[in-house]
């Protein structure tokens, strides 16, 4: 098995995402071409530099990869389609810790009326089939998987393709653009935060929090929340100033995603 160096791994691409000098380095440039469709959003080329974050790709041969990310190896003996969804997880999850002056949330997010409703909850909560209803109804489009939240408690977007699930096979990314929505390209006040998840048949019932327990209900759910949490919970409280936070069991997509853009959650 071969080490990550400059020598092994000769292609490479550099980009700053979220304020993070990042570089990833592959063994061939086949393999660093399946790699640039994974770069995430809001990037901007910069030069490669040991300042940078590296990450690496290696083919070791047979079709097997080791994947490395600034720190140590995250994986070996890898085929491609594990060893491109392994560098893409690995490259988000480095910016959503390690981003300054941004606290990064597992959430859904759309913009609506010029504010941010803000879907917290973990894999398979449904937060992609919700948010992708409210784009198809005309919400803007900011995340599927984070809400990007700046020190003024401003929303921004992380706009991946949407990972939509369909019945017996795997996520299909999405663009938003492909089910009619838009791209919201401004940082938004946050509205609403709901803190839900499907349940069949379920009936909305929510919980409305006080600040600081919706607050906290963000920084459970907050990606830097062990490393940084003087100020995750700093950001948050900001984000919720004037926000209403709810919590419950939800329905359908369809009929959730009406009662959110018509105000008549509460």
């Amino acid at each position: 098995m071969r080490g990550f160096s400059e020598q092994t791994t000769p292609y490479w691409t550099a980009f700053e995402s979220y304020g993070i000098p990042m570089e990833v380095r592959a063994s061939s440039e086949e393999l660093l071409a399946g790699i640039e469709r994974l770069i995430p959003p809001f990037t901007r080329r910069i030069d490669s530099s040991v300042e940078n974050a590296r990450f690496g790709v290696i083919e070791e041969g047979n079709d097997l990869h080791t994947i490395w990310n600034p720190m140590t190896m995250v994986v070996a003996h890898a085929g491609l389609p594990l060893a491109l969804v392994t560098i893409e997880g690995q490259m988000r999850s480095w910016i959503a810790v390690h981003a300054p002056d941004a606290i990064f949330v597992h959430a859904g997010a759309v913009g609506h009326d010029g504010t941010a409703i803000v879907l917290p909850g973990e894999s398979f909560a449904g937060k992609t089939t919700l948010v992708a209803e409210l784009v198809r109804r005309g919400a803007t489009y900011l995340s599927d998987e984070f809400a990007v939240i700046d020190r003024d408690g401003l929303v921004h977007s992380f706009p991946k393709p949407l990972s939509i699930r369909t019945p017996g096979s795997g996520p299909v990314e999405t663009p938003a653009a492909s089910i009619g929505g838009v791209v919201e390209d401004s940082a938004l006040p946050m509205s609403l935060a709901c803190v839900t998840h499907y349940v069949p048949g379920g009936h909305w019932q929510p919980r409305r929090f006080s600040r600081g327990e919706g607050a906290l209900a963000l920084m459970s759910r907050a990606v830097p929340a062990r490393v940084r949490p003087e100020e995750c919970l700093k950001f948050l409280t900001e984000a919720v100033r004037d926000a209403v936070v709810l919590e419950g069991e939800r329905g359908e997509a369809d009929e959730f995603a009406d009662l959110l853009l018509d105000g008549a959650l509460v």
